[in-house]
C-alpha cells in the first residue's frame, strides 16, 4: 500500500478489525501508518544513529579466528569514529570532479592489468565501476553506498562486499596512497573501520532482502 488512499482505507479496516475482535479503539487518522518503505527507512536511520552509542558490554574481549581477530576496545573506538561519515567523505572526495572520477577509473583498470588486486592471495580483477553516494530520501542508498565502498576499498586506499568481499577494498587503498591524492581525503578508513562497515552492511542487507533487491556492485 502507499501513503495515499490505499493506506487510508487500510487504516479504516484495521481500526474496525481491532474494535470487532479485541474491543480496542483507535483513530485511523491519528494513527495513520506510513508506507512500508518509509517505515523501513525510519528503522534504518535508528539503526545507523544508534550503533554509535550501542551497548557492547556483552561482547567478549576478542572474537574471530586468526589472522582476523577483533578486539572489542578497538572495535568500539572505530564505531564511535563514525565510519559511515568517513566513508561518505571518501566517496565525496573521489566523485568531487571529473578528473578524480577518471583517475579513480584508471586506477581500477591499471590495477587489473598489473594484477595488483588480490583476494585470498590470488590476483582478482575488480569491476570498473564508480562509487555511490547515499541519498537522504532513498531508504536503501546507505546500504548501497557501503556495499560499493567496501567492494572498491583496495582502489580507494591505495590511490589516497560481501558481494565482492574485501577485493574491492584494495582499489580505495591504492587510490588514497597515490602522492597526488594524499591531501584529498580528510581521514583514511582504517582496517577496523572497514570491519564496522562490514557489520553495518550485514545489518542493512536485511532491508534489501525484504524487498528482494539485488546488489548494485
Amino acid at each position: 500500500m502507499d501513503n495515499a488512499t490505499n493506506n487510508d482505507t487500510a487504516m479504516v479496516v484495521f481500526a474496525w478489525i481491532l474494535q470487532e475482535e479485541h474491543k480496542f479503539d483507535i483513530d485511523p487518522v491519528a494513527h495513520h501508518i506510513h508506507c512500508f518503505p518509509h517505515i523501513i527507512n525510519i528503522c534504518i536511520q535508528h539503526l545507523i544513529n544508534g550503533y554509535k552509542c550501542a551497548d557492547f558490554s556483552g561482547l567478549p574481549r576478542t572474537w574471530g579466528n586468526p589472522p582476523r581477530v577483533l578486539h572489542k576496545k578497538e572495535y568500539i573506538t572505530a564505531v564511535q569514529e563514525d565510519p559511515i561519515w568517513h566513508g561518505w567523505e571518501t566517496v565525496q572526495c573521489i566523485c568531487d570532479s571529473g578528473q578524480h572520477w577518471c583517475n579513480f577509473q584508471q586506477t581500477i583498470e591499471s590495477g587489473n592489468a598489473n594484477q595488483s588486486f588480490m583476494k585470498g592471495g590470488v590476483p582478482f580483477p575488480l569491476p570498473v565501476v564508480q562509487l555511490l553516494h547515499d541519498v537522504v530520501t532513498r531508504w536503501d542508498s546507505t546500504y548501497y553506498m557501503i556495499n560499493c565502498l567496501r567492494a572498491l576499498d583496495q582502489v580507494c586506499d591505495h590511490h589516497y562486499s560481501v558481494l565482492i568481499s574485501k577485493a574491492l577494498l584494495q582499489v580505495i587503498d591504492l587510490w588514497v596512497r597515490m602522492p597526488w591524492n594524499t591531501n584529498l581525503v580528510p581521514e583514511k578508513l582504517e582496517q577496523m573501520h572497514w570491519e564496522v562497515l562490514q557489520d553495518l552492511e550485514f545489518a542493512l542487507q536485511v532491508s534489501i532482502q525484504v524487498f528482494g533487491a539485488h546488489g548494485q556492485c
